[in-house]
């Protein structure tokens, strides 16, 4: 009797040992922490030795923060777990369920150029990630444009992790991007073209409330971005297919002239 006693008593033992803790995470994280059919949620129990739950059978409309709940035999496991649910949440992955050769690196960058690395709808991070397996992290930054900043501003640190070769060409790719607003992997096909643009005339070539350059945009299908005291190049960039980039140059050169001769003229005019 006293041999069945003890034997009932085993499991209350073990049970005291068991760590329970939570973390809470963004609602829109939770995605990303479960992961395709559950591969992520699952990988991250295997690697930490612990039972990770999410709430089940939430509102979808529900966006206040979600309590996840992290179970194991020792704290230590635990708060691995944390961390790389933390991790996950943040970086959109977890260095512990990497594969060997794994490293973490950063590219340092203006702040104002965070949105292209970004693209529209989320294009040119998609692009870099999936075409070099690795994964893309933008910090979140104070700057905003348009707003008297205190210079030097800042860089922000664009995170780039995979394996060496990958994070060496992921980051060469965010520097194009940070420098010149294209690369090969992100925008095929784009050139850029430099346009020097004295600097009496670089409002014409903006046009009133930008204008001019919407015009640009509009006909010859390429962006046009002007320099400023952060910019890598000092000259005018037009980017795009190299046909239409040509096209758009000669617009500005033509633009640039005639409005040099209107100049003239009026100068020539006072004269008389």
């Amino acid at each position: 009797a006293a041999a069945a006693k003890q034997l009932q008593a085993a499991p209350t033992s073990a049970k005291s040992t068991e760590t329970k803790d939570y973390v809470t995470i963004d609602a829109k994280k939770i995605g990303i922490l479960i992961g395709p059919k559950g591969a992520t949620l699952q990988a991250l129990q295997d690697a930490t030795n612990t039972k990770i739950e999410t709430p089940q059978n939430r509102d979808r409309d529900d966006k206040s923060p979600v309590k996840v709940i992290v179970t194991g035999d020792s704290p230590m496991d635990v708060k691995k777990a944390k961390e790389a649910i933390k991790e996950l949440c943040n970086k959109g992955y977890a260095s512990i369920i990497q594969g060997e050769g794994f490293i973490e690196n950063y590219v340092s960058v203006h702040p104002q150029v965070l949105s292209e690395i970004v693209g529209p709808g989320g294009s040119v991070i998609r692009a870099i990630q999936e075409k070099l397996n690795v994964k893309v992290s933008i910090p979140s930054t104070d700057w905003k444009p348009g707003n008297s900043q205190p210079h030097p501003v800042k860089n922000a640190k664009v995170g780039v992790a995979g394996k060496k070769e990958d994070c060496v060409m992921g980051k060469a790719v965010i520097s194009s991007i940070a420098r010149y607003h294209h690369h090969e992997i992100t925008h095929p096909g784009f050139v850029h073209r430099e346009v020097d643009v004295p600097g009496h005339l670089l409002n014409y070539v903006i046009g009133i409330k930008g204008s001019e350059i919407r015009h640009i945009k509009g006909n010859y299908k390429c962006d046009v971005h002007i320099p400023n005291a952060d910019s890598f190049v000092e000259n005018v960039l037009v980017v795009g297919r190299p046909e239409n980039a040509d096209r758009a140059v000669k617009h500005i050169h033509n633009l640039m002239d005639r409005v040099s001769e209107q100049q003239e003229r009026k100068f020539d005019d006072e004269e008389y």
